[in-house]
């Protein structure tokens, strides 16, 4: 039996459970499911999916109450490809949406790891009388300002957070010391959205080194350590753990379902991809943890290597990645990497004449030097799709790597988006005025968006602009958050 002979209310059911692409494929094979495609239903159940996995900025029941289904499809449409008004070719420029101001506590400090602004993260000091200080960990529900979860230690001082939203409940993570101790603590629990009730899910005690780089994904946390330069892998819900060797300090390390990606510079930069499958035999009780016989990730055999689009310097160059779950494909990631060197001004123009004498191509253009040398960025936008994703004509038996865009020669971004866009400052910090927005797909002669802050703050200015995943901008001042979305 073919789909156009189902029932609407069948159909409507086994929409819910596939992704967007699948939605817009369908909607194009014939009117009646069209129309099926086309439903609020259908559309209600996209939002809320793309709510759950904390892609998406609106409240349960903005989704459910108010929005029309024209409204929902332009929701799901700037988590795709970004607000209409930021784009190239509008003709308008750049609109307010609409904009929220959370009040926080003076000098509180928000959670770097931003992807959307249902739920935002701060951390502030406190003090007592008697002088001992620490840090009061917060969870505000952006569109009430709502305190949903709080959490503080006596005496303890929070150095990052980390926190992945899983529909009706979050997973937080974060380090922390005292100021008297040379020792680092773990500290990872489930919390309820609505109760705000948490459970402990681990705790790790006594580290003499300092964890950094915190990631979360499923039922693994990992980290990166300061002084043995090693990669923490553990998985809660067996307690169990693995130490990798890296020697590389700020390697970057990604994760994402059942998978861990390894950046690597030097002279041949690349992404390497490693299938959890491939650790069975490394796992040790968190009870045994220690740094002293770590395992090298670089000895064991990937499960896939990207050779990353580079600036073809032959120098060592700097690598950084940023992953993001996609809105539009069933497991499947997109993954931004901007690979940069530094090189004297004598050596780009002694390689500019040998070009032109040799009649051979020229080096890539600079974006910017520093008076003695000289940065050059290449950017490139991949898509991962993992295993489990089927694909015609055949399943697909292994995670696979596709080159979405590559730009080379450009600026270098702060932030980015899932949704395809780039930003940083257009003025000096700390004093912030405007923003720049570009398309990551584009090279530096598209002119970018100059985007003014609200004057929401004339007697006060932000000390922090954020990107999220579809495009909101979080201006951080020291008593409040302005949330603004674009049209």
């Amino acid at each position: 039996m073919s789909l156009d002979h189902l029932n609407a209310d069948v159909l409507c059911l086994i929409l819910a459970l596939t992704d967007v692409y699948t939605i817009l494929s369908l909607s194009r094979v014939n009117k009646y499911l069209h129309s099926i495609s086309s439903s609020r239903p259908v559309w209600v159940s996209v939002v809320l999916d793309l709510s759950s996995r904390d892609l998406i900025d609106l409240s349960l029941d903005t989704i459910v109450e108010n929005l029309s289904t024209e409204e929902l499809k332009d929701e799901v449409k700037r988590v795709v490809v970004g607000p209409r008004t930021w784009s190239p070719t509008s003709l308008e420029s750049p609109t307010l949406l609409r904009q929220k101001v959370i009040p926080i506590q003076k000098h509180a400090f928000t959670d770097g790891c931003v992807r959307s602004t249902a739920y935002i993260i701060t951390y502030n000091e406190q003090s007592t009388s008697d002088g001992a200080g620490g840090n009061v960990v917060q969870c505000l529900e952006a569109h009430t300002g709502r305190i949903v979860w709080s959490w503080s230690r006596l005496g303890h001082i929070v150095f990052e957070v980390k926190c992945e939203f899983r529909g009706r409940s979050a997973v937080a993570a974060f380090v922390f010391s005292t100021p008297e101790s040379q020792e680092s603590h773990i500290l990872i629990l489930e919390f309820d959205l609505k109760t705000g009730d948490p459970c402990e899910l681990l705790a790790i005690d006594g580290l003499l080194d300092i964890p950094f780089g915190l990631r979360i994904s499923g039922d693994y946390f990992a980290c990166e350590t300061v002084n043995e330069n090693c990669v923490l892998l553990v998985n809660w819900s067996t307690s169990q753990f693995i130490v990798f060797r890296t020697g590389i300090v700020g390697c970057g390390i990604q994760l994402c379902p059942g998978h861990l990606l390894l950046p690597h510079g030097g002279l041949h930069p690349h992404v390497r991809l490693y299938s959890f499958g491939l650790f069975d035999s490394l796992w040790a009780p968190i009870s045994q943890l220690g740094f002293d016989a770590p395992a090298s990730l670089f000895e064991m055999p990937p499960s896939l290597v990207l050779e990353l689009a580079n600036n073809d310097v032959p120098r060592n160059c700097h690598v950084s990645t940023h992953l993001f779950e996609s809105p539009i494909h069933a497991d499947t990631y997109d993954l931004t990497s901007e690979v940069t060197n530094f090189i004297p001004k004598r050596a780009i123009l002694l390689a500019r004449l040998l070009s032109w004498i040799r009649s051979t191509p020229l080096p890539p253009l600079a974006t910017y030097g520093n008076g003695k040398e000289i940065k050059i960025t290449t950017r490139a936008r991949y898509r991962l799709t993992l295993g489990s994703i089927s694909t015609f004509p055949r399943p697909s038996k292994s995670p696979h790597f596709s080159v979405k865009s590559v730009v080379r020669h450009c600026r270098s971004i702060r932030f980015a988006s899932g949704a395809g866009y780039g930003l940083w400052y257009a003025g000096p910090a700390p004093s912030i005025k405007e923003f720049v927005v570009q398309r990551l797909d584009s090279i530096d002669r598209t002119k970018p968006l100059k985007i003014p802050l609200p004057e929401d703050s004339p007697n006060e200015a932000p000390y922090d602009i954020w990107l999220t995943h579809s495009g909101a901008v979080l201006a951080m001042y020291r008593s409040k958050i302005v949330v603004s979305h674009y049209l």
